[in-house]
């Protein structure tokens, strides 16, 4: 985590952890004051842990609910639905997949790399932030064996037509089977153009409230 982000790590029973990579669950959001009674709060999973039994979710501090969040404290309990969503497939063909993302979009993504690694897919994974001081999930994404590009707002290498570029870059090398992308409207427009100018399949997880889960 960092400034902006936290992660929150649950235990939780088994029908929970096999969730899929793009899959969701709706967060009962505590009150900070508990002055209010609120509803439940879309949120992808980051990553699954299941030989311990744990679901992880990042998220970005803000608001009242993910306030109440923040104040959640080790062995406390928490109420939360799902697995919801289709989630993530990969294509036993695919070799090689592009993931771009920004923001929170990339917790989304994170499980679909763990996914893509237990399938021997590698993975190239394009992490749009404002500045490199949270731009979020590099270590997991490199853990997991893929290669990390990182482009910034900060430096101008966030603008789409050097995405492009890198994603143009990446084709051209065989380097990409299919795109997955979340968190970016502009990066989302990006890839389905490329996609169908260049015959590339891909798949987006809507993380818009209301409309979380992948397709």
């Amino acid at each position: 985590a960092n400034d902006e982000y936290l992660l929150m790590a649950l235990e939780a029973p088994a029908r929970a952890v096999n969730a899929r990579a793009g899959q969701f669950f709706h967060l009962l959001c505590p009150t900070p004051d508990g002055a209010e009674v609120w509803m439940r709060r879309p949120m992808s999973i980051y990553r699954v842990d299941k030989p311990a039994g744990r679901l992880e979710f990042l998220y970005k501090h803000e608001g009242r609910g993910t306030e109440g969040m923040a104040k959640l404290a080790p062995g406390d309990e928490f109420n939360i639905a799902g697995p919801f969503g289709v989630g993530f497939t990969l294509d036993p063909a695919w070799k090689n997949i592009v993931v771009l993302g920004r923001g929170v979009g990339l917790a989304t993504l994170a499980p679909l790399s763990q996914l893509a690694a237990e399938s021997e897919v590698h993975v190239t994974a394009i992490l749009s932030a404002r500045t490199e001081h949270v731009v979020m999930s590099r270590d997991l994404f490199e853990g997991l064996g893929a290669d990390v590009v990182t482009v910034l707002d900060s430096d101008g290498t966030s603008a789409v037509e050097n995405v492009e570029a890198i994603l143009e870059g990446l084709i051209a090398d065989g380097r990409a089977d299919a795109f997955f992308t979340c968190g970016s409207n502009r990066l989302l427009v990006l890839m389905k153009r490329l996609g169908a100018a260049r015959s590339v399949p891909g798949q987006v997880a809507l993380a818009t409230r209301g409309k979380p889960g992948s397709q």
